[in-house]
């Protein structure tokens, strides 16, 4: 129920509801690779620009923007979150395992850090006053 609580934004409108030097979580629970370029270009204006600290939690079907096999956005992501200190991008551990029984696994890059499943991490995140935002 915490992940369903929250209303999806745009990546863009994240100054308009987080405080300067906000602890962000940002859920990326879907993935449309054909829109996912401006998604990328506000998060790297966000990281750069902000002193934000920013963790982007994939799980669901937004594993498959981390998948190295298959989406063109893969090393963008790790290339990012290299570059930028405040940036750390967590996969769902039990989303990866969902995927690796269907006909189509993910393979995520191995810099990527997981996390045994993606509601125990906001709760973790949010219990210690990180904000938590669902990415649209």
């Amino acid at each position: 129920q915490l992940m369903a609580s929250s209303d999806p934004i745009t990546i863009n409108r994240v100054n308009t509801v987080a405080s300067t030097g906000e602890k962000l979580i940002l859920d990326l629970n879907n993935y449309q690779a054909e829109s996912f370029d401006s998604t990328l270009d506000e998060l790297q204006s966000l990281v750069s620009s902000s002193n934000f600290e920013v963790e982007i939690i994939a799980n669901g079907n937004g594993v498959r923007a981390l998948d190295a096999r298959y989406s063109k956005h893969a090393q963008a992501i790790s290339a990012m979150a290299e570059r930028f200190d405040n940036l750390n991008v967590i996969v769902c551990a039990q989303t990866l395992s969902d995927f690796a029984s269907t006909a189509s696994p993910v393979d995520v890059l191995s810099d990527f850090i997981t996390t045994r499943s993606a509601p125990y991490q906001v709760a973790k995140r949010t219990a210690d006053g990180w904000l938590y935002l669902k990415l649209e």
